[in-house]
């Protein structure tokens, strides 16, 4: 009953934040619609206004820095990058105020997640390219730096499995914990390989971090990139190695991987006025890391907290430790 209270509260604040800030684009709410996913930095409403459909994302403010964050929206809107635009308020402004949050207006793209198919490769491919090549030129000071790996990767993992059964249970769920127990082989070989590989960050720009299916928009014409918020100054080797695994990999598990398949994507991300800026067998070792640090992310925030938010992806960043050989050493 409270969450349902919250609930309508919630509905009741966006529809009149929206009516007394958007009037110039949007127009009166006509409908609202929470849309159900894995937004776990946010929370997304479809918005069916009088004037125009759009997407609003609400963004907890003291998790973000809103003055950088306004400069990127700044530079996005002068490129021809293919990502959402974003809706200005009345006052000419990109975020509103509502309460201890903010509120995001994004237009809204028909479109649907990437699922696999060399159609799908092919235009997700050009979009990470064209992203990316635009991301690299622009001023690093404006995007905050990627995620670190933590210092204590080995205790923290070493920590989750000396606790019992059921105090993993507990923290995690009986599946979960299963999952864990299953795969504690993979784990600590996974984690060993890095720390025994001394994995170095080569030269950082700014780039997406988090290319995976559900932020990636295929319509018609293209692919559209969303959750811009992910862009941050990591490696090249990070960015495109993480994305290049995460598309290919649904690709596969939908049955739609062709021969073809990986070539496409290698090729279409080597045609930036860079050059050959991509190649698979480099990216392995830090894309292994990039996995590793999400999984580490989870086991950490469970032994200080008891439970993570992140939780729910457990699974995947332990199914991912277990792919990323099968998919990288077939090149």
């Amino acid at each position: 009953e409270k969450e349902d209270q919250a609930n309508s509260k919630r509905f009741s604040d966006l529809t009149r934040i929206i009516n007394k800030n958007y009037s110039n684009n949007i127009g009166k709410v006509n409908s609202l619609y929470c849309m159900t996913a894995y937004n776990i930095n946010s929370n997304n409403f479809f918005c069916r206004g009088e004037k125009e459909s759009v997407l609003v994302k609400i963004i907890t403010k003291n998790k973000i820095d809103i003055e950088n964050l306004n400069d990127m929206y700044e530079l996005f809107s002068k490129t021809s990058l293919p990502v959402p635009q974003s809706i200005k308020n009345d006052k000419g402004e990109i975020f509103t105020e509502l309460d201890k949050n903010l509120i995001q207006i994004i237009k809204f793209i028909k479109g649907r997640y990437f699922i696999g198919g060399e159609t799908d490769i092919s235009k997700s491919a050009k979009a990470i390219a064209r992203l990316s090549e635009i991301c690299i030129e622009l001023p690093s000071k404006h995007f905050p730096d990627a995620p670190l790996f933590p210092e204590n990767p080995d205790k923290i993992i070493d920590e989750t499995f000396k606790k019992s059964a059921s105090s993993l249970i507990k923290n995690f769920g009986q599946e979960l914990t299963q999952i864990l127990l299953n795969n504690k082989i993979i784990i600590y070989e996974s984690i060993n390989y890095i720390i025994n590989q001394k994995i170095k960050e080569h030269e950082t720009f700014p780039m997406h971090i988090d290319l995976h299916p559900h932020n990636i928009l295929i319509t018609t014409d293209e692919a559209v990139i969303i959750d811009l918020d992910s862009i941050c100054n990591v490696n090249i080797e990070r960015s495109l190695g993480f994305g290049y695994f995460k598309l290919l990999r649904q690709d596969i598990a939908n049955k739609s991987h062709g021969e073809n398949s990986k070539k496409i994507m290698e090729d279409i991300l080597n045609t930036t006025k860079y050059g050959h800026i991509f190649d698979p067998l480099k990216s392995y070792s830090s894309v292994k890391k990039e996995i590793m640090r999400r999984l580490l992310l989870i086991l950490n925030e469970n032994l200080l907290y008891g439970v993570s938010k992140w939780n729910q992806v457990l699974k995947i960043q332990i199914n991912s430790l277990n792919e990323i050989d099968h998919l990288f050493m077939q090149n």
